[in-house]
């Protein structure tokens, strides 16, 4: 029966649209739409964070298709945004969290090593 789950699953993942193409570029308007990942390019501010220093701070990210850069002071950050607003970070911490908002207005992460409950919300 677990063979036969996974077969009907690759099968399903070998047809045209099923995996990274042109239509997983962000769709412009900061929305979540079927097919594309979510547009969080821009500044966003820091509204939770474990170091209370950096509450306030501004995070500028950039987006090419669903892959994210941060400029400096988080430019050590790269990641994802999957079409289903999923984040995953990578850099100094390894963060994980799912978008929320329509337009996206924050990204609630979770950040490991320790347990860093972080927020970013739009300007």
């Amino acid at each position: 029966m677990t063979r036969h789950l996974c077969l009907v699953l690759l099968a399903l993942c070998s047809v045209p649209g099923c995996g990274s193409s042109s239509s997983d570029s962000p769709n412009g308007s900061g929305g979540m739409n079927t097919g594309t990942c979510p547009n969080l390019t821009g500044t966003w501010k820091v509204t939770m964070h474990c170091e209370a220093s950096l509450v306030g701070a501004s995070a500028a990210v950039t987006q090419t298709g669903c892959s994210l850069a941060f400029a400096a002071p988080f430019d050590g950050f790269t990641g994802t945004v999957s079409t289903a607003g999923e984040v995953t970070l990578s850099g100094p911490q390894s963060c994980t969290g799912t978008v929320s908002g329509s337009p996206v207005s924050q990204i609630p992460l979770l950040c490991t090593p320790g347990t860093c409950n972080v927020t970013l919300s739009k300007n």
